[in-house]
């Protein structure tokens, strides 16, 4: 036991806190950001703090319009991730304290608040999506049942994080809550500073609640890590005699405010700079955020910007305006006439170059339309492309490659289409635009394509992008892979209409109309 409170109490003064989270003199710290649209959201936490004495610096350049909120105020205050170890490490004493820590936190939740409970051995279990209903999270933590398993939450952590809030979410304060025997640094998966990497990456305050079981003294460090370099509190549960503190530490993040900034137009290039907060007294507060990325004009599109009027309408105005100067003189009424017929045929040549102009279409390698509506359809190139080059487990192989389907440039959608080989009935179709992107997995209400029929697929589990008028396939580290053909997906890979497609379970045949 001494050890392992010596081990913890050198890891607490070594204080590895990484990029986003900083802590200030008084105790205040930043727990979350968010990038929105046109505006920065930063979560502070032990601070109080008001919009009249906030001075806030990005990079060089002060930050003018800004404005504080306290969450309790919000209609959806916070979201927390519970993931719970339900292996038989988990002493019977401690059982019996976390299921009282549970019935705390649900039943002392906050107005609105959403929670999702979840356990976890070699992959994670959800048993609740975020909900703020009672009766739907106590069922849930009344049926747990501890199991004799292997859990590895290094690997079940980083997935998460990967799935849940690489991608972007939602401008709202989240939180994870983990109780377990310590965090796994195995030779096989994911190792705990590929974790700590990626928690600098996308930073979200991670509570954690240790658990001893025999000699764990490691691994409780590797898990207590977590909560200092994210601003959160952790505890070892056998040296807790009373469960109701852990849920009043949990509870000061009631008293969360969110500072929305706007930054200036010079720094909103979507680079990550540094945001300085200084309040009242010796607050002071330093965050690395990514900045929101305006739109410039020279970035819309072609085929969204309104068609131009023929410059010839311009010189048929200025021909029709132009001041014809007769001087006063005489023969001055036989020249009048002149003038007249020529503006008159000046005008009729005007509008027939217009008339010209408008109708026809010039050719291009996309082929052109005919007059009475026919359209010729884009010719492929003919011969073979070479074989896509991708590197498979260090080394350089082939994906095979059909004759090159040539897409026409200036279309504005494409609609993708997945088969899934073993059954035709499963067929998906989505549309995406030059440029785009669409997202497949499991989950439904944030995949594009949702293949919710196999649970081998990750909840995000691979994006299709469309580039310079080709297909890419990119592997957003799901549980169990994405292959092209029988070739794993390491990078950003090609792919064409024709091949196939393997998400975990399912085999997909790929195909753009």
């Amino acid at each position: 036991m001494r050890r392992i409170f010596k081990g913890l109490a050198a890891i607490l003064f070594g204080s590895i806190i990484f990029g986003i989270v900083a802590l200030a003199d008084s105790g205040a710290a930043v727990m979350r950001t968010y990038t929105g649209d046109s505006s920065l959201s930063v979560y502070i936490k032990g601070a109080e703090l008001k919009e009249e004495d906030l001075n806030i610096q990005i990079a060089t350049t002060a930050a003018e319009q800004f404005s504080i909120d306290p969450i309790s105020e919000m209609e959806r205050p916070m979201r927390t991730m519970v993931m719970l170890d339900n292996s038989l490490s988990i002493s019977e004493e401690n059982r019996e304290k976390t299921a009282q820590i549970l019935q705390n936190l649900i039943a002392d939740r906050m107005n609105g608040e959403e929670i999702s409970i979840a356990t976890f051995g070699e992959s994670l279990n959800v048993l609740t999506d975020y909900t703020d209903d009672y009766t739907t999270l106590k069922q849930a933590v009344d049926g747990i049942a501890y199991q004799n398993q292997v859990t590895y939450l290094t690997d079940v952590l980083y997935e998460l994080i990967s799935e849940r809030y690489a991608g972007g979410t939602e401008d709202i304060y989240e939180r994870i809550v983990i109780i377990s025997d310590g965090v796994d640094n195995e030779s096989l998966g994911y190792t705990k500073e590929e974790l700590y990497s990626l928690l600098e990456k996308y930073p979200i305050p991670v509570y954690t609640i240790g658990c001893i079981n025999k000699k764990n003294n490691g691994e409780l460090e590797n898990m207590f890590a977590l909560s200092r370099m994210t601003s959160a509190e952790y505890f070892l549960l056998d040296e807790i005699e009373d469960p109701l503190l852990v849920e009043e530490a949990l509870k000061e993040d009631r008293n969360i405010v969110r500072v929305v900034i706007t930054p200036a137009k010079e720094v909103m290039d979507g680079s990550k700079k540094t945001v300085r907060i200084i309040g009242s007294g010796d607050v002071t507060l330093t965050v690395e955020a990514v900045m929101p990325q305006m739109v410039a004009v020279s970035e819309v599109p072609a085929e969204t910007v309104t068609e131009k009027i023929p410059e010839t309408q311009t010189e048929e105005e200025e021909a029709q305006t132009v001041p014809v100067d007769i001087e006063a003189a005489d023969g001055a009424h036989s020249v009048l006439p002149v003038v007249l017929l020529g503006l008159a045929a000046v005008f009729a040549i005007v509008l027939i170059v217009c008339i010209v102009l408008l109708v026809r279409k010039p050719k291009g390698r996309n082929g052109f339309e005919h007059l009475d509506g026919r359209k010729t359809p884009p010719q492929p190139i003919p011969g073979q492309q070479p074989d896509i080059p991708t590197i498979i487990n260090g080394r350089e192989g082939k994906i095979p490659r059909k004759t090159l389907t040539v897409f026409p440039r200036g279309k504005k959608q494409y609609q993708i289409t997945l088969t899934d080989i073993h059954s035709p009935a499963k067929t998906f179709s989505v549309p995406i635009h030059p440029g785009g992107s669409v997202l497949i997995g499991y989950k439904q209400d944030t995949c594009d394509i949702a293949l919710d029929y196999d649970r081998s697929v990750s909840r995000q589990h691979c994006r299709i992008t469309m580039r310079d008028n080709r297909f890419y396939i990119e592997d957003l580290h799901s549980s169990n892979g994405t292959y092209v053909g029988e070739n794993r997906v390491l990078s950003e890979t090609e792919i064409i209409p024709g091949c196939i497609l393997t998400l975990g379970g399912p085999e997909l045949q790929f195909d753009v109309k």
